[in-house]
Order: structure tokens, then C-alpha cells, then sequence
């Protein structure tokens, strides 16, 4: 799946993947530590450099919701769908 650009600057946009002890990471069910993804934008002094803190356990969940960041509507219906 192609990532757009960044909707701040307009640099391009990459796909983040964490490991950590955070509730995102921790798997309930099995106990074990999953990754999560998320997408920054690779200009550091951007707002998004950091990414956006719509973590996934999914990429292809996060790059959907990231290209259509700008269509509110079509965003939070991606969202629902995706129980969040």
C-alpha cells in the first residue's frame, strides 16, 4: 500500500513499528509483547515526526486511516469499522 505524503508539510510519510511494554504492545490473551504500527512523517521538525499516535496492530488498519486523514467522514468511518 502506497502512503501519502505528510498532510502538515507535505514530506513523505513512513510506516512506524513499535515494540514496547505500553498496552498497545501487550497481548492480553497470550501475554506476550506484539508489535503496533503507526505512521510518522520523516521531517523532524514536523508536528507528525513522531507519528501520529493512531497505533495499530495492523499496518494496512493504520495506512487506510492515514490516507484518508482529510475526510473526516471517511476517516471515522474507517475508525468504527475498526472498533476504535
Amino acid at each position: 500500500m502506497i502512503i501519502k505524503p505528510c498532510p502538515f508539510c507535505n514530506s513523505e510519510a513512513k510506516l512506524k513499528v513499535t515494540y514496547d511494554d505500553s498496552d498497545y504492545c501487550y497481548d492480553k490473551i497470550t501475554g506476550k509483547v506484539k508489535e503496533y504500527y503507526d505512521i510518522q512523517c520523516t521531517n523532524k521538525k514536523c508536528y507528525l515526526c513522531d507519528g501520529a499516535d493512531w497505533n495499530q496492530s495492523n499496518p494496512e488498519n493504520i495506512i487506510k486511516i492515514w490516507n484518508t486523514r482529510n475526510k473526516k467522514e471517511s476517516r471515522d468511518k474507517i475508525l468504527n469499522d475498526l472498533g476504535i
